[in-house]
């Protein structure tokens, strides 16, 4: 099983990789290729993977979640994402949601507000996996403004 197998993997640097949800034998790989901790964007609760937790700590893998609803993205889950992003900034991090979309506009945001990433080399990297739109169009205009003007 490599990474590529899971749904919309990305690379975003020897540190950072993102995809779709992983399965077991998924989570294997993750750890396998040297990915300290797992960070899921997804509510835990059907139709999402259940018992991920206890099975990434079964891995030796440190894990946190931040449930984020696709329709209704908060500003204070992107705070909460930035924090710990920034407490694992020495581990190798895996983040996943159902599709990597909601993940591909967090690390977006993370890289341009955060990480002082060139907006044109973050929107490239997100647009491999899809465009905003939508609710998520305006998260992102929203978090940008609340970023900058903070």
């Amino acid at each position: 099983m490599t990474l590529q197998s899971i749904t919309n993997f990305l690379a975003y640097s020897e540190r950072i990789g993102s995809g779709g949800q992983p399965n077991s034998q998924q989570f294997v790989a993750i750890q396998e290729e040297g990915y300290e901790a797992i960070l899921s964007l997804l509510p835990d609760r059907p139709p999402y993977f259940l018992g991920e937790e206890e099975r990434v700590h079964a891995l030796g893998v440190e894990f946190a979640r931040i449930p984020v609803e696709w329709d209704a993205p908060q500003l204070a889950q992107l705070e909460a994402f930035f924090e710990i992003m920034n407490q694992w900034r020495e581990r190798r991090v895996f983040v996943h949601c159902a599709m990597n979309m909601r993940v591909s506009a967090f690390l977006y945001l993370y890289h341009t507000l955060s990480e002082d990433v060139n907006e044109l080399e973050a929107h490239s990297k997100m647009s491999q996996i899809w465009e905003p739109e939508g609710v998520w169009e305006e998260f992102i205009t929203n978090a940008k403004a609340y970023f900058k003007g903070a």
